[in-house]
């Protein structure tokens, strides 16, 4: 009979776990959105108002943001100061694809992060304020949708793996 009771607090806890990590995505992506965000207008005011150099700047970006996203502009730096004689869309790419795995971005996000990297280094200072304003209007809009989706969302994910655990209990019993 205790071994019985074990399981049940197991699939309890282990369905309610699962539930929050589901509901937290959300609240992690938009969390990285947002610092995506911050750093690309950090990268804008850099480039219009300073004229400093790309990989000062990605450094410099990297220092006040942190995180994943900091981490992602670290790379990025790092690889251009090292002059491999890649271009800055490839590290770019490369700095993306090496620190995926720590962000919440989806394919989605990374399609965007990607296209704005083409632009990198090819284009003059309008041009490239117009880049970075595409990309910090679609981070805003993303960013909106998923904090009201997240609300929805947070108690749906609570509520279901509750009920998710209640039958397992049934069925098991």
């Amino acid at each position: 009979m205790l071994i019985k009771w074990i399981g049940i607090v197991c699939i309890l806890f282990s369905s309610i776990m699962t539930g929050a990590y589901l509901s937290k995505r959300f609240y992690f992506r938009a969390e990285d959105l947002a610092q995506m965000r911050r750093a690309m207008l950090i990268l804008k005011n850099q480039i219009l108002f300073y004229s400093m150099p790309l990989p000062d700047g990605m450094r410099e970006i990297s220092e006040k943001v942190g995180g994943a996203i900091g981490a992602i502009f670290a790379t990025a730096a790092g690889q251009m100061e090292e002059r491999q004689g890649k271009d800055a869309q490839s590290i770019w790419q490369i700095a993306l694809e090496k620190e995926k795995g720590k962000t919440y971005f989806t394919s989605e996000d990374m399609e965007e992060l990607h296209n704005f990297g083409r632009t990198l280094g090819y284009l003059d200072k309008g041009q490239q304020q117009s880049s970075i304003d595409l990309l910090i209007e679609y981070l805003t809009d993303k960013e909106e949708a998923l904090r009201k989706a997240g609300q929805n969302n947070t108690k749906l994910y609570g509520s279901m793996s509750i009920l998710v655990a209640m039958l397992t209990i049934v069925v098991l019993l």
